[in-house]
């Protein structure tokens, strides 16, 4: 199984509907074995992921990392939704992506392949040593949404 780099579909759906709010719990969550497909019909967060999330241990905690610096942008017919970079001081592990969740409602806002300092798809280990993963990813906002 796999990961295509998205933004959930129902994530903008759920916009409209003013489920997602500011004061809700955002959550990177690593994903380590993929027995699933996690593309933009990626909808609904359990913990665990049914085993493909990341177990607790190694610097990481299942159900994810909380996200600060929540900030949405407007730039001309383009929004923007972007979190704060993460950093764990150690961390041990493999992973091989990431997913951006609501832990308060349960929902997903889109999943993305780990990615090497280069920008390349990787699967990433940690080996005891710090953990930064930068939000955006390269280019502009983490999640975009255009007026036509």
């Amino acid at each position: 199984m796999g990961i295509t780099d998205a933004m959930a579909a129902q994530f903008a759906r759920d916009l409209f509907d003013g489920v997602h709010q500011s004061g809700d719990d955002y959550r990177l969550v690593l994903l380590g074995s993929l027995a699933g497909t996690y593309d933009h019909t990626t909808a609904d967060y359990v913990v665990g992921l049914g085993g493909d999330e990341l177990a607790s241990g190694g610097g990481y905690q299942q159900g994810g990392i909380a996200l600060s610096g929540r900030a949405s942008s407007l730039s001309g017919k383009v929004a923007g939704l972007d979190f704060s970079d993460v950093h764990l001081d150690s961390f041990t592990g493999t992973y091989r992506g990431i997913m951006v969740a609501n832990a308060t409602r349960g929902k997903v806002l889109g999943v993305f392949q780990a990615r090497d300092q280069l920008g390349a798809v990787a699967v990433i280990t940690g080996t005891g040593g710090p953990l930064d993963i930068t939000l955006p990813r390269a280019g502009g906002s983490l999640f975009t949404n255009a007026v036509p």
